[in-house]
């Protein structure tokens, strides 16, 4: 999707249908979304479905309509029609990594040094290379 002008986000943030919009993402209102996909198994089409709910596709790429709804077909039918009223983005994060655990002192000290070892030999590489571009 293409970074949308303030002007085309004030008007689908005006649509009842919107959630919520960002320079590039649109949120579609739970209502929108189960609505959708029960239109689509009636057999409306993608584009039908949007323009009745008041979306302007012109706003995005060709497949964005059947993208979306395909997108959120396969969430009705792994997690039913609450699978779209839940916020589901970030629910399988482990967040970051945990710091590196040793087990011992000595095994610490031994990576911290082939870790400053190697920041070492990277340094000389960046320099080597700045040397070498400096002198054309």
């Amino acid at each position: 999707m293409a970074v949308l002008s303030d002007s085309d986000r004030r008007n689908l943030e005006k649509n009842p249908n919107v959630l919520k919009v960002t320079g590039f993402n649109i949120a579609y209102t739970p209502t929108f979304k189960i609505k959708a996909v029960q239109q689509l198994s009636q057999g409306m089409s993608y584009q039908q479905i949007f323009a009745e709910a008041g979306i302007d596709l012109s706003l995005f790429g060709r497949e964005y309509a059947r993208k979306c709804l395909e997108r959120w077909k396969k969430v009705v039918s792994t997690s039913g029609e609450s699978g779209l009223k839940k916020e589901r983005r970030g629910a399988k994060a482990t967040g970051r990594p945990k710091g590196q655990k040793f087990k011992s002192l000595e095994e610490e000290n031994a990576y911290l040094r082939a870790e400053v070892d190697f920041l070492k030999k990277l340094r000389a590489l960046e320099a080597k290379l700045a040397k070498k571009k400096s002198s054309r």
